[in-house]
């Protein structure tokens, strides 16, 4: 129950402004984050109004999720007692005020989508659908991205996990690698389609997005 942010504020105030007078995101209200923000803010708006607890709950659902994930990240690859250490870790740092753990923010929910393509991408590493985990990895990161242009960061340490679990056999890393991209550039055309459908342009999207500054 704490103040509002400025950045709930600001958010908030696309997701209404939208919702209430066809004001779009980039072109009618001017902000440098990529749309799903903006996205759950205008599903707030339109389902309760004005409010903060409806984007909080979600992401504190996004925070639980992320913990749960990288509980079963760790027990992969290590133990259980190693994977307890490391959710609790996670879980006791996002209240932080540092952190911002108490706002709905980006990178709460880009952790969520970065950590589900940690997950996909280690979880089945010799399966017979290794590669639909490779491509629904790919998806997770461009859903991150949706959420924070930052996330793209974490395409090297997922490329080089593809190499790794590939056993360095370069023939298969390049058609792991090339799943991985389709799916991150399909989950990034799914994530500006709402806002195209909306009646947005491409070049708005662009310009507000990724050449704000």
């Amino acid at each position: 129950n704490i103040p509002i942010g400025n950045d709930e504020g600001g958010w908030g105030y696309i997701g209404s402004a939208w919702a209430d007078g066809g004001l779009l995101p980039y072109s009618g209200v001017a902000d440098n984050k990529t749309p799903g923000i903006y996205y759950l803010n205008y599903v707030s708006y339109l389902l309760f109004g004005t409010n903060i607890w409806f984007m909080r709950f979600l992401s504190l659902v996004a925070t639980a999720l992320t913990a749960f994930l990288i509980y079963l990240i760790a027990r992969r690859i290590a133990n259980k007692r190693a994977a307890i250490f490391s959710m609790a870790i996670f879980t006791l740092l996002m209240p932080l005020p540092a952190v911002d753990g108490s706002y709905a923010q980006t990178e709460t929910f880009m952790n969520l989508f970065v950590v589900s393509a940690f997950y996909f991408m280690i979880a089945f590493p010799e399966s017979k659908n290794r590669a639909l985990s490779v491509f629904f990895a790919g998806l997770c990161v461009g859903f991150a991205v949706a959420f924070r242009q930052s996330a793209i960061v974490s395409i090297v340490p997922l490329l080089f996990a593809i190499a790794f679990l590939e056993h360095y056999n370069w023939k298969r890393f390049l058609s792991g690698a090339a799943l991985f991209f389709f799916g991150a550039m399909a989950a990034t055309a799914f994530s500006v389609l709402p806002y195209i459908l909306g009646g947005g342009q491409f070049s708005d999207y662009l310009d507000g997005a990724w050449l704000f500054f």
